[in-house]
This record gives structure tokens, C-alpha cells and sequence, in this order.
């Protein structure tokens, strides 16, 4: 049976989570994962775009850090609401609901700055982990690519050392360190 979805909203979805495993025990989840600060700062772009974020992205991350500081639980229950720039890259929470439910044989973890830089290989990573035989992919055209001015110097330096224990974190849940820091 081939059963096919591309959505992020899959991952910090327990109840999806646990639909798919009694659905399909054996499938193979592959996740995509993009450096933290990245996500955050292109799902602000995306707010923007549509018109539902008014804020500064340093004010809208600053706003959420420190509703998350008031209250930590807020953290899973966050992903649901327009802004949540910040909890959306807690990856270690994320993946750590997948890991409890289909063994880590049947869980593929990349970042999407490999797949930029390597599409290739990452492919026929990906049909070796799916037992499918390797292919040379010629074009790796990028679509939908989103614009935007760059991300201010002191706001990266401030995401990377807030992330950092999330992501050190991940990279002791999964073994493997993604470099993200």
C-alpha cells in the first residue's frame, strides 16, 4: 500500500501520529527539517505575506519567548496558532512522539540544508532507506521560493543561542548532529 502526505503539520500532531501507526504499523516517515532559526524566520515571511502578522519578526519572536517563559506548557499547545515562530522548531518534542510509537529503523531524519546542497545524494539516501534502487536525478529545479530581506545579525545570533539546547537535544535524541549551532 502506498500511502503519501506532505504536510509539516503531521509532526507535532500526536493524535495523526497515532492514527498513522494503528493505520499503517510498518510505513516509513521521513522528515525534512530545516535549521530552526530558518523555519522561523521564513514562516514570519509567510504571516507577513498573508497579511496576519503586523509585528516585527523581533518582536513577534520576542513576544513568544516570553509567553513561553511564563508558561512552558504553552509549548505543544502553540502549534496551532498563527504565531508560533519559536515552538514549531522544538524538534526534539516533534520527533520524540514518532520515535515512541514506530521503531527508529522506520524513521528517516534530514535537513534541508543537506538536500539544498547535496539533492542527489539525499535522493538516493531516501530510495535506499524506501529499498527502492538509486536514481540520478538531473534536475533539481527549486520552486516556491520565498524573498525576503535578510535576517538581522544580533536577531540570528539570539535565535542560534536560544535553539541551542533544543537542538542539542534532538541530536542526543536521534544521534546525529545537524550543525545547526
Amino acid at each position: 500500500m502506498l500511502f503519501r502526505s506532505a504536510t509539516p503539520f503531521y509532526i507535532y500532531n500526536e493524535l495523526a501520529a497515532m492514527r498513522i501507526v494503528d493505520l499503517l504499523p510498518k510505513v516509513k516517515i521521513i522528515a525534512l527539517l530545516r535549521n530552526p532559526v530558518d523555519r522561523a524566520y521564513s514562516n514570519y515571511y509567510l504571516g507577513t505575506r498573508d497579511g496576519v502578522e503586523k509585528m516585527s519578526f523581533e518582536d513577534a519572536i520576542a513576544t513568544e519567548i516570553k509567553e513561553l517563559e511564563e508558561d512552558r506548557s504553552l509549548s505543544l499547545n502553540r502549534y496551532n496558532q498563527t504565531r508560533s515562530y519559536i515552538v514549531k522548531g522544538f524538534y526534539a518534542e516533534q520527533i520524540g512522539i514518532w520515535l515512541k510509537l514506530f521503531p527508529k529503523e522506520q524513521v528517516l531524519l534530514l535537513a534541508s540544508e543537506d538536500f539544498a546542497r547535496e539533492p542527489s545524494k539525499i535522493m538516493n539516501q531516501i530510495f535506499q532507506f524506501l529499498k527502492l534502487p538509486p536514481f540520478d536525478i538531473k534536475d533539481f529545479e527549486k520552486t516556491n521560493l520565498g524573498k525576503y530581506a535578510p535576517m538581522k545579525d544580533d536577531t540570528r545570533r539570539t535565535l542560534v543561542d536560544y535553539f541551542r539546547p533544543h537542538n542539542e537535544k534532538l541530536y542526543r535524541m536521534i544521534g546525529r548532529n545537524f550543525g545547526w549551532n
